[in-house]
């Protein structure tokens, strides 16, 4: 399949900040799209087993939008150390061109 997409995957403190961060992804046009989830998170952390409720931000983006929506994400995010995941995806033809337009037209 070459219809690929990029999916990032970023855990953050509250859902506002998560809702913030796609907001700003959105207008920025460096992402098509932003859905956020509840999770509970198990993490080491100062060598101790931390337990926390976290919001999961998924955005869907396009190969050539990668660099300028991580720089935002590491620019915006409250985390000293925030987990800024990516992988490839593959997608059906109508909805990668749905994506290409919403992100490449002015």
């Amino acid at each position: 399949m070459k219809n690929k997409i990029i999916l990032f995957y970023v855990p953050c403190d509250l859902k506002k900040t998560a809702q913030t961060l796609a907001k700003k992804t959105l207008h920025g046009k460096l992402a098509a799209c932003a859905q956020i989830f509840p999770v509970q998170s198990l993490y080491l952390w100062d060598n101790k087993v931390n337990d926390t409720d976290e919001f999961v931000l998924i955005l869907k983006t396009l190969k050539s939008k990668v660099k300028p929506l991580k720089k935002l994400l590491e620019s915006l995010h409250p985390y000293e150390t925030p987990a800024i995941l990516t992988t490839v995806m593959d997608v059906n033809k109508a909805y990668y061109q749905w994506m290409m337009e919403s992100l490449e037209s002015e």
